[in-house]
């Protein structure tokens, strides 16, 4: 495996590594826990 390799993997590996969202995007699941709390407090 080349050093690009390592620093641009293919999606495919970066997928099957880490198949949930949540370690890219952990404001977009808070927020949308917020806004789900919000609603069901009404």
């Amino acid at each position: 495996m080349s050093v690009d390799e390592l620093l641009n993997p293919p999606e495919e590996n970066v997928l099957m590594e880490d198949p949930t969202d949540e370690d890219y995007c952990p404001v977009d699941s808070n927020s949308e826990n917020e806004i789900r709390s919000e609603l069901s407090s009404v």
